[in-house]
């Protein structure tokens, strides 16, 4: 497949996938509302793994402020949930470009599962922390965080964070130099699959509008080579 059939069908992806995303989302967080006010403890801890990113993609600063506040005095002596909210404020701060905060987070997290060894709260924590190393141009220890987050979440059979992992290994390889970011599309790719298999389409929409930008800018590094 060349270049121009490549670019046109993760365009095509994109476009194709946004009408899905639309109705998911509304579908969804309608339903997870529900379940968070009429739930048990556990049903609004799943919960909370939807409405949370949500309210994040929206920019609901101020229900999500409340809404942690909450959680943290409803949780306080519950290690792990507690985990759970430090990492979704590290996700909150990240959001607004607090990296101080969101890195004071994530470490928060990561020092607490690491106490509960709980390997899919290590493997967020590790997440978010590569994010943040990412966003400073730290790329080997954003690239040694997501090693430890995708060999944890490979092993627990987490495929939700496998793709999100993935996908930041993509974006990992981007910020190197040129000769070196092949293995991005090939991460991109992965993450496309295991979205699509979970049925997340606002990610995999996402995702291939990233794989299509891929293509744009290798075929820009190759034209650049025959100049």
């Amino acid at each position: 497949m060349n270049f121009r059939s490549k670019f046109l069908l993760h365009f095509l992806l994109t476009i194709l996938l946004f009408p899905l995303v639309l109705s998911a989302n509304q579908n969804d967080i309608n339903h997870y509302l529900k379940l968070y006010e009429s739930g048990s403890q556990k049903d609004k801890i799943q919960a909370l793994e939807h409405i949370v990113p949500h309210y994040i993609s929206h920019k609901n600063w101020k229900e999500l402020g409340n809404l942690t506040q909450e959680l943290e005095s409803e949780y306080k002596d519950d290690k792990t949930n507690l985990t759970q909210i430090h990492i979704w404020k590290g996700n909150i701060f990240q959001a607004k470009n607090d990296d101080t905060n969101a890195l004071s987070e994530y470490y928060k997290a990561l020092d607490i599962a690491q106490k509960l060894q709980d390997e899919n709260l290590i493997a967020q924590a590790q997440n978010g922390l590569g994010e943040i190393f990412l966003i400073k141009e730290d790329v080997t220890k954003s690239m040694e965080a997501f090693r430890v987050a995708q060999e944890l979440s490979e092993k627990n059979d987490n495929k939700k964070l496998l793709a999100k992992v993935f996908k930041n290994l993509g974006n990992s390889y981007l910020q190197k130099k040129r000769p070196e970011y092949g293995p991005a599309k090939d991460y991109y790719n992965r993450s496309f699959k295991l979205e699509l298999e979970l049925e997340d389409y606002e990610n995999a929409a996402k995702t291939a509008k990233q794989i299509a930008d891929y293509d744009v800018r290798l075929r820009d590094y190759e034209s650049a080579m025959v100049y």
